[in-house]
């Protein structure tokens, strides 16, 4: 959603010089779109798993499985981090006509972030400790700071205005 108004708002004649933003806003949505129904396929695996009987083919099942479904979302935060940003730089044309759709899409992106964080660790969780569930964390901090960081500048272009 937050690719979409981004995209919309760089639509119109007063966004004239955001055609890269458009353009890229254009390609994220799409991008993300199919990550949706990858996620919910390879949390379908994660599910099978769990039917195994308890023992080391579970686990070893089991953190495969996670291991995959944790690449779905950590892939979404990548999106929503640069969907935001994306959005901060159109909030930062100064462009009144697009400040709203900017702003929400930056709050959009960044709340789509910290919502696929939270389910790359929620997932990272169920991983033995025999997994590398520390790398996985350490991969989302700097997408997470990102987004963070850009919804911040399209606030404050927003009230700068």
């Amino acid at each position: 959603m937050a690719a979409a108004l981004v995209e919309m708002a760089t639509s119109f004649a007063s966004a004239r010089g955001l055609e890269r933003v458009h353009d890229r806003a254009a390609l994220l949505r799409a991008q993300v779109q199919v990550l949706a129904y990858a996620d919910g396929k390879a949390y379908g695996v994660v599910l099978e798993a769990l039917q195994i009987p308890p023992g080391s083919e579970r686990q070893e099942s089991l953190d495969a499985a996670v291991a995959g479904a944790i690449a779905c979302p950590l892939k979404i935060l990548e999106i929503a981090s640069e969907v935001a940003t994306l959005a901060a730089d159109v909030a930062e044309t100064g462009n009144r006509n697009l400040e709203g759709d900017a702003l929400t899409g930056a709050l959009l992106a960044e709340a789509a972030a910290r919502s696929a964080a939270t389910l790359a660790q929620l997932n990272v969780s169920m991983l033995s400790r025999h997994a590398s569930a520390d790398a996985h964390l350490q991969e989302l901090r700097p997408a997470l700071a990102r987004a963070t960081r850009a919804r911040e500048r399209a606030v404050s272009a927003y009230a700068a205005v």
